[in-house]
């Protein structure tokens, strides 16, 4: 009985150990966009992402299109 007992506190401490790394390893790539939570969560929802990294991917390619377009000469 205390052999399970010693078992099982060595597995929730593995796992605790396993969040904490997980924990830490999200902590590297976190964004913290305060305010425009809101619209970064309708936005994710219009455009049908499934994933942040989504939104994050879609509104670096619409940045970067905007400023190709920016840097054509423009025949009035």
């Amino acid at each position: 009985q205390s052999l399970l007992g010693f078992v099982d506190i060595l597995c929730i401490i593995e796992v605790r150990e396993n969040k904490r790394q997980l924990d830490r390893e999200n902590a590297k790539t976190k964004v913290i966009i305060g305010e425009s939570f809101g619209r970064w969560r309708q936005l994710k929802q219009q455009m049908g992402l499934k994933t942040d990294a989504l939104v994050a991917i879609f509104l670096l390619d619409r940045k970067n299109v905007l400023l190709e377009l920016n840097s054509l000469p423009w025949v009035v």
